[in-house]
């Protein structure tokens, strides 16, 4: 088993002054629970090109597909509705008036033509992560202390993951071992920032921006861990 780190984004943790690290972690041939995880997170996904799908603007000018959806479903339910019998139930189905398509259409043509799209890219395959896991630190924080925090999570998480609890709320093996951050104390403080909030905020921004550029498979340590 191993996890990769993502490189850290500034964030809502930022603004309360600490580090917000995310790790992806992964299961090996040979491991235990490896057929579970290659039955759950082995997957074929479209190869997107550099340049992105070639109609992004329109896309985006479109809106979001939820909202385009709901503007769909709103225009919908104006229309007058009849009953018909099918399978002995009664069902209330919509006069739709002619030209509603071409009414329609508009409102989701960008989504169909990207899913189009999607649809003839070429695929790969690719291992998922079992679970995506955050740990919060002080700005303070050096890159060893990161590993030893990821890796101790690594192996206390694949306990979790095996007996399919996650979110360590059933199994016997399953442990939440975390330190109170203070985070709602944190964010009064962030509300109304003290002198020393200030300077928390400013060091986890330097700190987060430092981290970006960091390759956490090349620190050196007298510990081996298991980060790719």
């Amino acid at each position: 088993m191993y996890y990769k780190i993502i490189p850290p984004q500034k964030d809502e943790y930022t603004d309360i002054g600490m580090v917000n690290v995310l790790a992806a972690f992964y299961l090996e041939k040979g491991d235990e629970g490896y057929d579970k995880y290659m039955a759950e997170h082995h997957v074929t996904v479209p190869v997107f090109p550099p340049e992105g799908y070639p109609r992004q603007k329109e896309l985006d000018e479109q809106g979001e597909e939820w909202d385009a959806y709901r503007e769909q479903q709103r225009l919908i339910s104006t229309f007058p509705t009849e009953v018909r019998i099918e399978d002995g139930e009664e069902i209330i189905y919509p006069i739709l008036p002619e030209g509603f398509v071409e009414l329609v259409n508009p409102i989701l043509k960008e989504y169909v033509l990207y899913n189009k799209w999607v649809s003839e890219l070429p695929t790969e395959e690719r291992d998922n992560p079992f679970c995506n896991h955050f740990i919060q630190f002080e700005a303070d924080v050096i890159k060893e202390e990161i590993l030893y925090c990821f890796e101790f999570a690594l192996a206390q998480t694949r306990l979790n993951y095996l007996e399919d609890d996650l979110h360590c709320e059933k199994g016997t093996s399953a442990k939440r071992i975390n330190q109170d951050i203070g985070y709602l104390q944190r964010l009064a403080d962030y509300r109304q920032p003290t002198t020393e909030m200030k300077l928390k905020i400013s060091a986890a921004e330097a700190k987060t921006a430092e981290l970006k550029n960091v390759d956490f498979t090349k620190v050196k340590t007298i510990a081996k861990y298991s980060v790719k």
